[in-house]
C-alpha cells in the first residue's frame, strides 16, 4: 500500500464520522458526529457558561498538526466536504437535517480559479434543466 508519512492519535476517534483531504492535498478535515467529553469546552455566555463541543478539525497533512477547529453548542456532523476550489470553504450536514457552509475569514467569493468546476456545474445545471422539461 505504501509508507506512513505522518501519524498521530486522535481524541475521540470513535466519534469521527468523516475524514476528507483538501483539494490542494495540504490539509485533512475531521468531522465529529457524537459529542465527547474529550472534545468539550466551556464557553462564557451571558453571565453563565455553556458546554460546547468540537464538530470540525482541520490538520496540516505534512505533520498532522491541528490548524483550526470549530465548536458548536448543538451540531453533530453526519458528513463534511471541502468545496472543490481551494479557499472556498467547507459544507457539512448535521444529524438534525441542517446544512451549513463555512468559509474562513468571511471570504468565499466566486470560484474563478476553478473554471473546470464552473463548467461542470454549468453542465450539471443544463442536464438538470433538460430533465425537468
Amino acid at each position: 500500500m505504501g509508507q506512513v508519512l505522518a501519524a498521530r492519535s486522535m481524541a475521540a476517534a470513535d466519534c469521527l464520522t468523516c475524514v476528507q483531504v483538501s483539494p490542494t492535498g495540504q490539509h485533512v478535515l475531521l468531522a465529529y458526529g457524537r459529542r465527547s467529553k474529550q472534545l468539550s469546552c466551556l464557553v462564557a455566555g451571558q453571565g453563565s457558561y455553556e458546554l460546547w463541543h468540537t464538530v470540525l478539525q482541520v490538520y496540516r497533512m505534512s505533520d498532522l498538526a491541528l490548524v483550526r477547529q470549530m465548536v458548536s453548542r448543538e451540531d453533530e456532523v453526519n458528513v463534511a466536504a471541502w468545496h472543490p476550489c481551494p479557499g472556498q470553504g467547507i459544507t457539512y450536514g448535521t444529524k438534525s437535517g441542517k446544512v451549513r457552509n463555512i468559509v474562513a475569514g468571511g471570504s468565499g467569493g466566486s470560484c474563478r480559479a476553478c473554471p473546470k468546476v464552473q463548467t461542470g456545474a454549468a453542465e450539471a445545471t443544463s442536464v438538470l434543466q433538460q430533465a425537468l422539461q
